[in-house]
């Protein structure tokens, strides 16, 4: 494994190349990341990053799209730059996340930087290839594993399957769509309202919302997932 530290580090650096495809075998210590991962024209051409380590890292403006990560760990990830971790359109294959980290936003939608010439189909594309992804799994596999994950603000892990993520049962719930019927949203708290229309674009039966850890959010959380709970939204504890 190649090891560096105390970097200011383009993820353009790492493999050598202009536009980043694949990266393996790295572990980043204390180093400010920056720099992109382009999501493919081709739905279902994943970059990927595997057998790859962060530590006590921060980013600068990075996001990652239509990228296939496996066999990873992000262990306490800060924030350079105005702008969130971004992650649209990417699976997950055993990857832990833990510590402290900035906020990151799951979304469906790659949002490529050049036309595909595909039109409005192009996301939904890419939606049915993250399913193949996750049907390749095999029934003792997961995705995340966030049980000791401290994010800055409410996280909602959309695009990733409610069964394939571990998660601590007292700073997450996982929603069910089976549950998401008829005036569903009737009464609902905001944001959990929210975090499920956004859930209900995508292809998949569950999803795991997990709260921010400084106490405000940790008493709202605590509030809205018993909501969610005794109405039958959200898994029992």
């Amino acid at each position: 494994m190649i090891e560096t530290s105390n970097r200011n580090l383009d993820l353009r650096q790492i493999s050598g190349r202009d536009h980043l495809a694949h990266v393996s075998e790295h572990r980043l210590f204390e180093c400010e990341m920056m720099g992109t991962m382009l999501a493919s024209r081709h739905p279902g051409e994943w970059r990927t990053i595997r057998h790859c380590e962060a530590v006590r890292c921060r980013h600068y403006n990075s996001s990652l799209a239509g990228t296939a990560m496996e066999d990873c760990l992000l262990d306490t990830m800060g924030q350079a730059g105005p702008m969130y971790l971004s992650l649209d359109a990417c699976v997950f294959r055993r990857v832990t996340l833990r510590g402290r980290l900035t906020t990151m936003l799951f979304r469906f939608d790659p949002h490529p930087f050049t036309g595909t010439g595909i039109g409005p189909d192009f996301k939904k594309m890419w939606r049915d290839e993250m399913v193949g992804y996750y049907r390749g799994c095999s029934p003792a596999d997961w995705a995340l594993d966030v049980t000791e994950a401290k994010f800055t603000s409410l996280t909602s892990l959309t695009i990733v399957p409610g069964d394939l993520v571990r998660h601590d049962a007292e700073r997450a719930i996982r929603i069910r769509r089976d549950a998401l019927v008829g005036d569903w949203a009737e009464g609902m708290p905001g944001v959990m309202q929210m975090c499920c229309e956004h859930f209900l674009e995508g292809p998949f039966d569950s999803f795991v919302v997990q709260r921010g850890e400084d106490k405000r959010n940790r008493d709202r959380f605590a509030r809205d997932a018993r909501w969610m709970r005794d109405r039958g939204f959200a898994d029992p504890a």
